[in-house]
């Protein structure tokens, strides 16, 4: 009975063991199918991100190819606009490129200036300010020559000091600050 007794008891703990070792069996596969779930799971949230992150910078590029298309329709709208101006205010034959540069960095100045509209298109239209304007001239097509002028005048700026804000064939402003042939460029 003694061995029967103590046969039973390691049976009972063989048992035991193997249940033991069945559970922890049990949890570590619970705990690796967890883990193995975990990683779909941040592997999927990783592919939605860097999906979004890709829609947001290919939104992002498409924004910036707009606006720079705007710009350059601007841009050309202007360089237009300005060539006309100067070709109607200066365009004659006896008009050097110094004084279509001259005419047409006057206009760039005043877009600048506080004292007059803030764009191309309001200080070429403001009331009273161009002849041009007046008597139709400026809706004529630009020369070659004041085409050249006004890109370089829209892209790199003025060539004349940021206060040289008038022309006419007589003084205008505060002081000359130089003459061309006819006309008087004035602070």
């Amino acid at each position: 009975m003694k061995q029967g007794l103590l046969f039973l008891a390691l049976i009972i703990i063989s048992c035991s063991v193997v249940l033991y070792s069945f559970l922890a069996y049990a949890d570590e596969m619970k705990a690796e199918s967890m883990s193995i779930d975990t990683m779909q799971n941040t592997a999927e949230h990783i592919a939605k991100d860097a999906q979004e992150l890709k829609e947001k910078e290919e939104k992002k590029k498409a924004e910036r190819k707009r606006k720079e298309e705007i710009r350059k329709q601007k841009e050309a709208k202007d360089i237009d606009l300005l060539a006309r101006t100067i070709n109607a205010e200066a365009g004659s034959t006896v008009c050097t490129y110094e004084m279509r540069l001259f005419v047409g960095s006057v206009i760039a100045n005043r877009v600048q200036s506080e004292l007059f509209p803030d764009t191309l298109e309001g200080v070429i239209y403001q009331a009273g300010q161009f002849e041009c304007v007046t008597n139709g001239m400026i809706y004529r097509e630009a020369s070659k020559e004041s085409k050249e002028i006004a890109e370089r005048i829209i892209k790199e700026g003025s060539a004349l000091p940021a206060d040289v804000l008038y022309f006419a064939e007589f003084t205008q402003g505060s002081r000359i600050y130089a003459k061309l042939q006819n006309l008087y460029f004035c602070y």
